[in-house]
């Protein structure tokens, strides 16, 4: 997938109610992402995605920038896989409705690798105890060339990555 169609992408999947099955849904509709952002309210509205989903694309989409959500992710170091890239993980297009798109900070080439990998996930709102408690076990296991997966939300997951 090039780049311009990945900024629509990451546009979409940046509203809240919008995962994988609309996502998925949003292109067999449209046949691309942009043609799905750029849809009419009338077009939208014409398909059979779920109400709730819908109705967050009509309401979001006119405060969202593709590209300003794009120049976000190059100025934090962020990269994007889609679920066609050859370095998508294999194991996480085995799950039920995996991600269309994921984000990551560091290489992503060791997604690849024959590597031990641990997820570090939480809330978003962690005391200063889980603040410290997962950048040690992050920044232990890393020290140990484990690699660390977590979903890139503040908190938690953030701290993981930073350690």
């Amino acid at each position: 997938m090039d780049t311009h169609e990945i900024k629509y992408l990451n546009a979409l999947n940046a509203i809240p109610g919008v995962g994988p099955v609309t996502l998925r849904a949003l292109k067999n509709n449209f046949g691309n992402f942009e043609s799905a952002w750029q849809s009419s309210d009338n077009e939208l509205e014409n398909t059979k995605l779920d109400s709730e989903a819908r109705q967050a694309i009509l309401n979001r989409r006119p405060a969202l920038h593709p590209d300003k959500e794009m120049e976000r992710l190059v100025k934090e170091r962020v990269w994007i896989l889609t679920e066609e890239d050859s370095l998508y993980p294999a194991l996480l297009k085995e799950i039920y409705n995996p991600p269309v798109i994921i984000y990551g900070r560091g290489n992503p080439r060791l997604l690849a690798e024959e590597k031990l990998r641990i997820a570090i996930v939480g809330t978003r709102k962690p005391s200063n105890y889980g603040l410290e408690a997962a950048r040690k076990i992050a920044s232990e296991l890393a020290e140990e060339g484990i690699i660390i997966v977590s979903g890139l939300a503040t908190g938690i997951d953030t701290q993981a990555h930073d350690a």
